[in-house]
């Protein structure tokens, strides 16, 4: 939308695009100048949803601010999910790296679950083995 002396622009890109940047150039191609007024961001990545800061500051101070948090399936929908026997389970809580029958790429990553299907782990792989990366789940 064009409100002269202000331009509303929407843009789809990659990460590592400088708006502030394509604002600068698309000036200096019309020959007037140009940055940003304001800049909100839609979405990132597969997350869209978007939390004002002084929703979350509120939901800080009054106890609430769970509600914004977003499981590990809707996170990591990339990951691929692995199921654990309780001896896998036992290991990789302690640090220790575990064989399951998903085998995968050198170093690539999978979310881990207990054998009562709580989120674990993710883990990478490597040597033919799951090697936690971060262990998330103690129960």
């Amino acid at each position: 939308a064009y409100n002269a002396p202000y331009a509303e622009i929407a843009v789809e890109c990659s990460h590592g695009t400088y708006i502030r940047s394509l604002a600068r150039d698309l000036g200096a191609a019309l020959g007037v100048g140009g940055f940003l007024a304001g800049l909100r961001r839609l979405a990132s990545g597969a997350f869209e949803q978007m939390v004002a800061w002084q929703s979350l500051q509120s939901a800080l101070a009054d106890g609430t601010w769970q509600r914004y948090l977003v499981d590990e399936r809707a996170a990591l929908p990339h990951f691929p999910e692995i199921q654990l026997d309780a001896a896998q389970s036992q290991a990789l809580r302690h640090g220790r790296a575990v064989r399951t029958a998903l085998s995968a790429a050198e170093g690539s990553l999978a979310r881990l679950y207990a054998e009562s299907g709580a989120f674990l782990a993710i883990a990478a792989y490597q040597d033919g083995l799951w090697r936690p990366v971060k262990v998330f789940g103690q129960s």
